[in-house]
């Protein structure tokens, strides 16, 4: 392991530790290994981006259907012991997890430093930073969550073992009422991406059957929806043959390095693609297999393109009663960042086609 994922390792054992003396309740989850299939890859043979969340949530899934085993709990002095041994703290306690349709409502700081190797394991690891209920029994939790490597060195009593880390990030996790609703304060309330000066696209589609959580009815998982999104960054740099032609003639592949501001968003005012006077009614929009969706995506270049951010919105048609007319709601959004790298030293790299520098800061067509 080299010296920045040692780091990482000490900062993120160091956070976890800091948040369980100032949170309550403090409760952690140790996943059992899971393993990396070719389903979970993407071309480069390493994890696909998207699949992270996925793999976050068999984990939250896994450790609330497991024996109590899985699940730690701080005592008060700091020191930790198995849940089973007291049953006053319990990590579906009245919270998201108990309920049969959770979802996760938002990602945050989602920071992918690496990737667990195809045939290989890893393990998921949270500790429940915020919890709040109302009086039906709707919860809303958010889970600071890490993906390593199994321990390598020994057992986990091993002094010397030194897991590598692949993957963090902050979920906000949402269950709904007895009734089925979200309560509106539940719903996050972020403003519409400010464009920039570089190009913005939009892209169409029409999702499946598949793409949709049964038990989240009219609406895309944000797993799914980074697909749409992932989609839409190809479609508009050329497809998999331009990707494929610069790894060949220029050396250089394109990786997601963090998404953040990553929320489902369909309700009230924040709804709107952009802010207006229009109907700030709380009702829901709802989106269907087969329903015409537009993916907008707006390139911000850093560094001379040597990574650059997208802040993309998944919108769909709605009636505006206020303003008389159909305009565009948001579904859900994110900001994607994305790094160049050496193709062979998989190593950061500023040469990058003057096409592909053209292309993001040359503005498609909105």
């Amino acid at each position: 392991m080299g010296p920045r994922s040692m780091v990482a390792a000490i900062v993120m054992s160091a956070s976890l530790a800091h948040l369980a003396s100032a949170f309550h309740p403090h409760t952690t989850f140790h996943s059992p290994s899971f393993h990396v299939y070719i389903e979970d890859t993407d071309a480069y043979g390493v994890m696909y981006n998207a699949n992270y969340l996925r793999a976050y949530e068999r984990a939250l899934h896994t450790v609330s259907f497991k024996p109590p085993s899985y699940v730690t709990s701080f005592r008060s002095d700091g020191d930790d012991h198995d849940a089973a041994d007291d049953n006053s703290v319990d990590l579906l306690d009245g919270g998201a997890l108990d309920h049969a349709g959770w979802f996760v409502l938002g990602v945050a700081d989602h920071k992918f430093k690496g990737s667990p190797p195809l045939g290989g394991e890893y393990i998921v690891e949270g500790e429940l930073l915020e919890r709040k209920c109302d009086e039906e029994n709707s919860c809303l939790e958010k889970w600071k969550v890490g993906m390593r490597s199994p321990i390598e060195n020994g057992g986990d009593d091993d002094a010397n073992a030194k897991p590598k880390i692949y993957n963090t990030a902050t979920l906000t996790v949402a269950s709904p009422t007895q009734s089925g609703e979200l309560p509106p304060q539940y719903h996050p309330n972020a403003p519409p991406f400010d464009e920039s000066s570089g190009a913005t696209v939009r892209s169409n589609f029409q999702p499946y059957r598949d793409e949709f959580d049964p038990t989240l009815p009219h609406r895309m998982p944000l797993r799914n929806v980074l697909n749409l999104f992932e989609r839409a960054r190809t479609d508009f740099l050329g497809g998999p043959d331009a990707l494929r032609k610069m790894e060949s003639e220029d050396n250089i592949v394109w990786v997601v390095t963090s998404v953040d501001n990553c929320e489902l968003c369909n309700i009230g005012e924040a709804g709107w693609e952009e802010d207006s006077n229009g109907d700030v009614s709380p009702s829901l929009v709802q989106c269907l297999p087969g329903q015409s969706v537009t993916v907008k995506t707006n390139f911000v270049s850093r560094r001379g393109a040597k990574i650059f951010d997208c802040n993309q919105m998944l919108l769909v048609p709605a009636w505006d009663e206020t303003m008389g007319e159909y305009r565009n709601r948001r579904l859900a959004q994110a900001t994607i960042t994305m790094m160049a790298l050496d193709a062979e030293k998989r190593r950061p790299t500023r040469k990058i086609p003057q096409w592909f520098v053209d292309k993001i800061n040359g503005g498609g067509c909105d």
